[in-house]
């Protein structure tokens, strides 16, 4: 888990957590992590913001290029046919 000390850190600005962390948080405070940052929320209505929404919770630590990369990958296997679990 995340310690007190380390969360204050990350109020007073002192530190940023990992995209992992941050994901936590997020599902903690029944929230996403976009919220958290201040950034405009993902459309979850498409399957574009599904997946989107999915990898900032699950990603780990992927950087914001690997994770647009692995979504155009799932979807282009989508459109081709090559469902693998990925449903509307």
């Amino acid at each position: 888990g995340t310690t007190q000390p380390n969360i204050s850190k990350y109020l007073a600005g002192e530190r940023e957590p990992a995209s992992s962390t941050l994901a936590n948080i997020a599902t903690a405070l029944h929230t996403t992590s976009e919220y958290l940052l201040g950034l405009p929320e993902s459309n979850t209505d498409t399957p574009f913001g599904t997946i989107k929404a999915y990898c900032a919770r699950h990603g780990g630590d992927l950087s914001e290029e690997e994770t647009r990369d692995l979504i155009m990958t799932l979807l282009t296997a989508r459109e081709q046919g090559g469902h693998h679990g990925i449903q509307d």
